[in-house]
């Protein structure tokens, strides 16, 4: 199955995620936004799917990781960690995804287990506050669509924190390419480093805005295949703050 039939099975209508654009700081659609930042890197910007698997094959960290370049190529090419981007995605859908980041916090509330979404790229004083009410923010409440399915946690879920340890475990179902993904990810980083929660990222690449968001989802799980899931960490650190 290709990327792009992979995507139209579990893709998000393109009208739900411009309704979620406003949501405090979530997507933001504007003419012009691409699927990659130029910020932060002098590499002029790729112009199809085959340079940007040349692309980020040969970054300065695959060879850190120990990974050749041949052989990270090959995996993406060959799509080989597709199902897993593609399957995340779908829990995504399950979880009332309304675009990207979209976080579901996963805790207890006086002795029960609970779970409710975050919309956006939310300050680290909201999701503190999100947490301690053990509540979506009244803000964003309209927003919530339907009961989400229940989210579990899987052997090979990629974690940081200490799940047993933390106040809360958070679910980000992200986009590599999403501007706000990228400026959720540093608090999200912060609230673990404080022991407050435990961090799961999910794929959920939305093509219609960022093309190559998928491949590079690939890409990421082609390390965690090579080099182990602390590659995958430094290897998706590299990619979303290029």
């Amino acid at each position: 199955m290709t990327t792009k039939n992979l995507f139209e099975k579990f893709a998000t209508p393109i009208s739900i995620i411009v309704a979620g654009a406003l949501i405090g700081g979530g997507i933001v659609l504007a003419k012009g936004v691409t699927g990659s930042s130029s910020k932060n890197t002098a590499v002029e910007a790729p112009t199809s799917e085959v340079q940007v698997i040349e692309q980020i094959s040969s970054l300065p960290i695959v060879k850190k990781l120990g990974i050749k370049s041949k052989n990270l190529s090959a995996c993406i090419t060959e799509g080989k960690t597709a199902e897993i981007v593609d399957a995340d995605t779908a829990l995504g859908q399950a979880a009332g995804l309304r675009g990207t980041p979209h976080m579901i916090v996963l805790m207890k509330k006086d002795g029960k287990d609970i779970q409710f979404p975050l919309f956006g790229a939310l300050e680290k004083s909201a999701i503190e506050q999100a947490i301690a009410e053990g509540k979506t923010p009244d803000a964003q409440a309209s927003y919530i669509e339907g009961n989400a399915a229940k989210q579990e946690i899987a052997d090979d879920d990629h974690i940081l924190g200490n799940i047993a340890t933390a106040q809360a475990t958070i679910i980000e179902y992200s986009d590599i390419d999403c501007p706000y993904c990228k400026k959720l990810q540093p608090t999200l980083q912060q609230l673990v480093n404080e022991g407050k929660i435990a961090w799961v990222y999910r794929h959920s690449p939305i093509p219609q805005l960022h093309p190559y968001a998928h491949v590079k989802a690939i890409a990421t799980e082609c390390v965690a295949q090579l080099a182990g899931k602390d590659a995958f960490w430094k290897y998706l650190d590299v990619l979303t703050t290029q």
